[in-house]
């Protein structure tokens, strides 16, 4: 009896990007010549899932030998080849969200994938693919605003001492650095903005009490006015009615004089001044 490898493998799903993690992995478990075709075939069918599981579907009935040959030669021509590979990795990279200032896990995931892919392009011979200037650039947009104006320094200054711009094993540094930086305990902190500082410290317990105050002392205010209202004689309430009258104000003209003696309204038909009247809420006096 064979021994079969207990090491639990992820399976395959189609993406290029996992193709030759997947099939070194399986091969370190599988490859040996103790374990028999039969073994290594339908252990390689059954890892195999959506897309995966459709290309080697047709191996089911194959015998093990044949089967398993053609298994590998399908996965291999539909997602190893190195063009298919490749583009997965590089539109991990540039395709990716805009990481916000304050995303440290995002700028140390986008670090970590771009050292994977260039590592991956490197071994299939398509290191150039993310060096070009167009996927650099694009790398770069990625970033927080911070971190792109330092790049651009460092741009300028390594072009002044060595005539050409940094290539991609530079900029893979860089942000592996400052990934670093803004992941380093206990001084993360240190580099956020004066922004992003001043939203951390915002003394929002400060701010709720004085909500609170403010309330307090606007009902507690309205409160009295309202109890010094219900205690005032009728002959208080006259005094104050009475130095309290309406000055004649015309509210056609905007002049201190009332509608009817207003020249603009006297020139109103008959017809308009009524409309007026009922759209401003008048008495039907105010029309004479």
């Amino acid at each position: 009896m064979h021994h079969i490898p207990q090491i639990e493998l992820q399976a395959i799903d189609g993406n290029p990007r996992d193709y030759w993690r997947f099939m070194s992995n399986f091969d370190e478990s599988f490859g040996s010549a103790l374990i028999s075709p039969v073994v290594r075939k339908n252990r390689l069918l059954r890892l195999c899932t959506g897309p995966a599981a459709r290309a080697v579907s047709c191996c089911y009935m194959m015998n093990a030998e044949e089967g398993y040959k053609k298994e590998r030669q399908n996965l291999e021509e539909r997602f190893g080849n190195d063009f298919a590979v490749s583009q997965a990795w590089l539109n991990k990279i540039i395709q990716g969200p805009h990481i916000r200032p304050n995303d440290k896990a995002g700028l140390q995931k986008l670090a970590d994938s771009i050292k994977d892919c260039l590592e991956v392009l490197k071994a299939i011979g398509k290191r150039d693919r993310l060096g070009s200037e167009y996927s650099m650039v694009k790398t770069v947009e990625r970033l927080p605003y911070d971190c792109r104006r330092k790049w651009v320094t460092e741009v300028v200054h390594f072009k002044g001492k060595h005539k050409e711009y940094p290539d991609i094993e530079r900029l893979t540094e860089f942000i592996e650095e400052s990934a670093k930086i803004a992941n380093e305990p206990p001084y993360g902190n240190v580099s956020k903005t004066p922004y992003e500082e001043k939203k951390r410290t915002k003394p929002k317990k400060e701010a709720a009490s004085k909500k609170a105050c403010f309330s307090t002392e606007v009902r507690d205010r309205d409160s009295a006015a309202t109890s010094v209202e219900s205690t005032r004689t009728k002959s208080e309430a006259g005094a104050v009615n009475a130095s309290n009258k309406k000055k004649p104000w015309c509210q056609l003209c905007n002049k201190e004089q009332w509608l009817p003696d207003c020249e603009q309204f006297q020139n109103l038909t008959s017809e308009k001044r009524l409309s007026f009247a009922q759209k401003r809420g008048l008495c039907n006096n105010c029309l004479h």
